[in-house]
């Protein structure tokens, strides 16, 4: 991916980049649909997207009143924009009707099908369904041939941005076994086949925009893989109950049923209790806990605080939870700069008693089970917080482990948490290292000035090709790691980075 790309995707949070892909893709298909390419009427198209987009927005903002639930504009866009491309455009009135019908399903699916106040099923792919095996309405007409190379930049860019791309190829690949195996088996040839999955049957868009919704796919890798390999493979045969077939809507929505008791389903309403300044211009946050939140050391929660007038980034935001669950409450630490979002502005002027809502746990980027792999954490900046999670869990439970920790800062004024990683150092023997970029000044003696690089790397743990090292930081800092890390010989699959869709 070109570095320009990836500037974009890591300065946009998820939500706009899905909503700007989706858009830009609705402009090629009405372009390429006025050229004649592709079979639907431009004049529909123009009004099923008019319609779905002012539909889906107004009774989202009614629900969402009625509920006394944030509501976020961007969202319904971007469910709009995904039926507009598996509903029949809106040449006719019963046609404008459906789309109507369709997007306020799909909206009325987040408040009334929902646990804790966190939707259970893909708000377009459940109505998709409802409008679907009635009328037949759920054409998926962006599978064609033209729209592929489209949808494959815009889904990449979109399962880039998430980091789900194993999620994608997953259902894509057990798709195409089943697709192929039930053609092959009803006497189709081998090639045919393979070229129709791909070039008639919408599973790229499906795979790689409604699949992958961070709220309603599993959070963990194991997980996304077996959910993806599952929706693949019961989207891409035929199978029917009378004239129910298994269509990629249904699939999806059922699929969505089952696998929601293995995540976070639930909005979490926490109250905030304390504010504190950990390093220049970083706060740690810290909310009552929900009863019955359970969560692993470097997982992360999708935050959302509604406010007046948000900017582009929107008003939500993903964070690592900075507490470890041995403790009475849940933290984030937050850098919050001079040059802030309105969202961060928001969230600085929060007092002891002001609530905020949470939700979408997830995240692999947590402590290995064998308690003997020897271990080495590299933070920069704000990275720290999943490595602040990890410490104060291990003290608490009282386990030896081998660690060592490498962490990043311009300062020692921007180093947090130094109190709690001497106390470490007592409890089982952390040896962490203060790696400064500008000044040593304030810091211990045995801090490093510049960079972490090879001979550093040898100095501070000299077995660092055995260690199984965490990177979490700015993208351009774990990138250079990693790349760091596998030219002085660590093996790639001894390397985990931290990433949550969104910031």
């Amino acid at each position: 991916m070109p570095p320009a790309v990836d500037r974009f995707l890591n300065g946009t949070t998820m939500y706009r980049v899905v909503l700007y892909a989706l858009f830009s893709l609705a402009g090629v298909a009405i372009i390429l649909a006025s050229l004649g390419l592709i079979s639907q009427s431009p004049v529909g198209m123009v009004i099923s997207l008019l319609l779905l987009t002012a539909t889906c927005y107004f009774a989202n903002d009614v629900l969402a009143k009625l509920f006394h639930a944030p509501s976020n504009p961007e969202s319904s866009s971007i469910t709009a924009l995904i039926l507009f491309f598996i509903l029949a455009p809106a040449s006719t009135v019963l046609d404008g009707g459906i789309a109507v019908f369709a997007g306020t399903i799909a909206m009325a699916s987040k408040y009334f099908i929902a646990r804790g106040k966190q939707h259970i099923v893909n708000p377009a792919a459940f109505a998709a369904v409802v409008v679907g095996i009635p009328t037949g309405a759920a054409l998926w007409w962006v599978g064609t041939p033209y729209m592929l190379p489209f949808t494959l930049i815009a889904g990449g860019l979109i399962a880039r941005k998430v980091r789900r791309v194993q999620l994608v190829l997953a259902t894509i690949g057990a798709g195409l076994v089943a697709f192929t195996a039930y053609g092959i088996f009803a006497g189709g040839d081998l090639t045919p086949t393979i070229a129709s999955f791909f070039l008639s049957w919408p599973i790229v868009f499906f795979a790689s925009i409604m699949v992958t919704e961070p709220i309603t796919a599993p959070g963990t890798r194991k997980a996304q893989l077996l959910y993806g390999s599952l929706v693949g493979i019961f989207s891409g045969i035929p199978l029917h109950v009378g004239a129910i077939y298994s269509t990629p809507e249904l699939t999806l929505t059922v699929a969505n049923i089952a696998s929601f008791t293995r995540g976070l389903r639930r909005r979490l309403i926490m109250k905030l209790t304390s504010v504190r300044e950990v390093a220049r211009e970083t706060y740690e946050f810290s909310f009552e806990k929900p009863e019955g939140v359970a969560f692993k050391p470097g997982q992360y929660l999708e935050w959302t605080l509604a406010h007046d007038k948000p900017d582009l980034r929107g008003i939500r935001r993903y964070f690592t939870i900075a507490s470890s669950p041995t403790e009475e409450d849940i933290k984030i630490g937050v850098r919050i700069g001079e040059k802030r979002s309105s969202f961060k502005e928001r969230l600085h002027s929060l007092q002891p008693g002001d609530e905020i809502v949470a939700g979408v746990r997830g995240g692999t980027f947590t402590l290995p089970e064998d308690r003997g792999e020897k271990l080495a954490f590299i933070a920069g900046g704000i990275g720290i917080t999943p490595f602040r999670s990890m410490v104060r869990h291990l003290i608490d439970t009282e386990q030896e482990r081998d660690v060592v920790l490498l962490y990043a800062c311009r300062t020692y004024a921007d180093v947090a948490y130094a109190d709690l990683f001497a106390e470490a150092k007592e409890a089982f023997g952390l040896r962490t290292t203060y790696v400064l970029s500008e000044s040593r000044e304030g810091a211990p003696g045995d801090a490093e000035k510049g960079f972490v690089d090879g001979p550093m790397l040898a100095r501070v743990a000299p077995d660092f090709r055995d260690r199984t090292w965490y990177l979490s930081g700015p993208d351009a800092m774990v990138q250079a790691y990693r790349k760091l890390l596998r030219g002085e010989g660590v093996s790639p699959a001894r390397i985990r980075t931290d990433y949550f869709p969104g910031f």
